[in-house]
């Protein structure tokens, strides 16, 4: 009997939530899940109809659209695709606290005084969250305004030194030019 995925329930969600496989599944040994492999040990098993096989286990960390795919030995099933959903910002106060705007600021005028280079391989990396952090940084590093007389300021502060309080000042929680 060949594995198949005739089902994935839910077909999105977020990280420790329960997934369930459906399908002729029996003799899966590993599920592949984007970038991991599950053992038979992860999941728990119970036939659903005759022949039709649910393995229900918690979604592994990830972002995006993953690939599924059941694996019996050389075996592989048809590939479903799982969505994570985007995390939700909590609710909390509009403006940050005089101190954690300090920090804000901070880290700003660090992420703007790394060096290009570094952004650069953090944007190549391999690992997602090396990637989005580098992305996030560049976009950081572009919001900065040229001064008036075109020097390019990206990383003109180093970490530690006191916040301009110029007209090109930026807030450090909206990135607002103006503020």
């Amino acid at each position: 009997m060949s594995l198949k995925i005739e089902r994935i329930d839910p077909c999105s969600g977020s990280l420790h939530q329960y997934v369930t496989l459906t399908g002729p599944l029996l003799g899966t040994r590993h599920i592949l899940w984007g970038d991991h492999v599950l053992g038979e040990g992860e999941w728990k098993g119970e036939e659903s109809a005759p022949g039709e096989l649910s393995l229900t286990f918690t979604i592994p960390q990830g972002i995006g659209t993953v690939p599924v795919v059941a694996i019996d030995g050389e075996e592989r099933s048809n590939t479903v695709y799982f969505t994570y959903d985007r995390p939700r910002l909590r609710e909390g106060p509009p403006l940050p606290h005089a101190a954690d705007a300090a920090v804000l600021g901070e880290l700003v005028r660090c992420v703007r005084a790394a060096p290009r280079e570094l952004v650069d391989r953090l944007e190549e990396s391999d690992d997602a969250r090396t990637a989005r952090l580098g992305r996030i940084m560049r976009s950081v590093r572009d919001q900065l305004p040229p001064r008036p007389d075109g020097f390019d300021r990206r990383g003109e502060q180093p970490c530690g030194e006191p916040v301009s309080m110029d007209p090109m000042s930026i807030d450090p929680v909206t990135h607002d030019p103006a503020w």
